[in-house]
């Protein structure tokens, strides 16, 4: 049985969006990870599901040799404890998300949301996105006012975002634009987030493409270098080679942990080709 938004969005509310290994408040960066894998006969139903962010999810797919890995009766063991606490109103814990952080996961998830868009519908503008990802993140609704004839100020939890807009009108497009499909709601100068609105959040955030990012030093030359890929079970200390000194003993550390995004957008905003190889 394929996993529904319902059963997702039931485990994410009784975690509130917290992570239940590291026990942080990562409304966009918290997946939901089947304890027992599908491919070992793991259901999709709600018992054997668990909220990690994208970081912990990649830790609990690492296979090491020095450490035990997660089982199943630990990763159910920490899953209630975290509901448990949420439900009393120890978890979770929120402090304020970046505004880089929350400008580059919404520009990802707009592009996802683009994808994902059924024949002849429009995708939602990044603007859009942004702001229901602002109110999510931050637990708390947004308000606006005027700043100038064409230009406002949208206070959400102390992020601030500052946008042109036509004065004659009574919201900007992107506002009008989420209103439209009741992905928020407004009173006067408030905007608070719907349930269809966290529920496509959720959904994005779920079907937003991963990659994992190893980082990798030789303990024979002391070389640090990372490896980007599609596999998260692929390179590790068996299969590694050192660029620098080439050795494959398995004499490495690799710290590991999954990102947002595509491989490509990791590349330095300023780097320049070095070099292509042979493409033949």
């Amino acid at each position: 049985m394929a996993l529904t938004l319902e059963v997702c969005s039931e485990v994410l509310a009784k975690s509130a969006r917290t992570c239940c290994v590291c026990r942080v408040f990562k409304p966009l960066h918290v997946q939901v990870h089947h304890i027992r894998e599908k491919a070992d006969g793991g259901s999709a139903d709600f018992d054997n599901l668990i909220p990690v962010c994208i970081e912990c999810h990649a830790s609990i797919h690492t296979k090491t040799k020095m450490t035990q890995n997660f089982s199943e009766k630990e990763l159910k063991k920490i899953r209630d404890d975290v509901y448990e606490l949420v439900r009393v109103g120890q978890l979770p814990k929120s402090g304020s998300i970046d505004k880089k952080e929350i400008e580059l996961i919404s520009s990802i998830l707009a592009e996802t949301n683009k994808l994902n868009r059924e024949v002849g519908d429009e995708a939602l503008s990044t603007e859009a996105i942004e702001l229901l990802s602002t109110i999510l993140c931050e637990g708390e609704p947004a308000t606006f006012s005027k700043t100038t004839e064409d230009s406002i100020l949208i206070d959400i939890g102390g992020q601030y975002i500052f946008k042109k807009f036509n004065g004659k009108a009574q919201y900007p497009d992107f506002v009008i634009e989420l209103l439209a499909n009741g992905l928020i709601n407004t009173t006067g100068s408030l905007i608070e987030i719907t349930e269809e609105g966290k529920q496509l959040i959720s959904n994005l955030i779920q079907t937003t493409a991963t990659y994992t990012q190893k980082k990798v030093k030789c303990f024979e030359c002391g070389l640090h270098f990372i490896i980007c890929t599609w596999n998260k079970d692929t390179h590790n200390s068996s299969t590694i080679h050192c660029p620098e000194c080439g050795q494959n003993n398995g004499h490495f550390l690799i710290w590991s942990q999954q990102k947002f995004g595509f491989i490509f957008q990791d590349v330095p905003g300023n780097a320049n080709v070095y070099e292509v190889g042979r493409l033949n």
